[in-house]
């Protein structure tokens, strides 16, 4: 229950802050996120990456139905792609690696101040 709700509020977070902010605010949301509330690394590091993947393959798909692919085809042949829709789906791709290895780092840092880990020499 709790990487659902660690995916609703990146996924929300993430997809109403890029509204007014710059785009790394993908970085920002799951480092937070998961500094805040997650309880392993790898569960830090799949949510991260299927919430902010959704949100840009939500938006990428929204741009290319509006624009036909003509926008997509147009910055895709910029980058040597075969096609918009691969450009979209390598968006994606990069801008979950972002935000996953954002979540990793939110979760580490968690784990320096948890009394837990620290091993006593005693």
């Amino acid at each position: 229950m709790r990487v659902l709700i660690n995916y609703l509020i990146i996924l929300v977070a993430t997809a109403l802050l890029q509204f007014i902010l710059p785009w790394w605010i993908i970085a920002v949301v799951p480092f937070v996120v998961c500094l805040w509330r997650s309880e392993h690394a790898g569960a830090a590091f799949v949510v991260s990456l299927a919430a902010v993947s959704t949100v840009w393959l939500a938006y990428a798909a929204f741009i290319q139905n509006n624009t036909q692919g003509s926008m997509s085809n147009r910055i895709a042949e910029l980058f040597s792609l075969p096609s918009g829709t691969a450009l979209m789906f390598s968006v994606t791709l990069l801008s979950g690696l972002v935000a996953g290895f954002s979540g990793l780092a939110g979760y580490y840092v968690r784990q320096l101040f948890v009394k837990e880990n620290i091993v006593s020499s005693t």
